[in-house]
């Protein structure tokens, strides 16, 4: 297998590598070729939230909680992926990135399943109690994929 993990890519990367310097929310900082900005911000000390990062395993990039604005690009990219670059400029806490950050936890909340804990009181989140036990629980919406894709015959 020829998959190198991401702690083995670190250390490589620990030699004498060149370094690479670009702005992370108003600050300089010194990023090692092949760092991602997600692994230079935890580095720093800058905070950026995620879901499905996570130290040594493969970036997936399918949350998109960790998106960050980056000068001159049309779009927010995600951390995780994005490899750091020279020169470039990253916000982690613009009010675009934020808002993006907040819709995408929004919208997984959203999918979370709600059971009814009595019948005078307001669906909440949480398991189901004693009282409410034998009642049949409302099944969990299924997320759709965004595209369907059709065999040809």
């Amino acid at each position: 297998m020829n998959a190198v993990s991401r702690a083995e890519r670190a250390r490589r990367l620990q030699g004498s590598e060149p370094t690479l310097a670009f702005t992370l929310d108003g600050r300089p900082v010194q990023a090692r070729a092949g760092e991602t900005i997600i692994e230079v911000a935890q580095r720093v000390g800058v905070e950026i939230p995620h879901l499905c990062w996570t130290p040594g395993l493969d970036p997936a990039g399918n949350c998109r909680a960790c998106v960050v604005e980056v000068k001159g690009e049309r779009v927010l990219a995600a951390s995780c992926c994005r490899r750091a670059s020279a020169g470039m400029e990253v916000s982690t806490a613009s009010e675009r990135a934020r808002a993006s950050q907040r819709l995408v936890l929004e919208l997984l909340q959203s999918d979370l399943p709600r059971w009814r804990t009595s019948a005078t009181t307001k669906s909440t989140p949480g398991p189901p109690d004693s009282a409410s036990a034998g009642r049949a629980l409302p099944r969990a919406r299924r997320s759709r994929p965004t595209t369907a894709t059709r065999r040809s015959r």
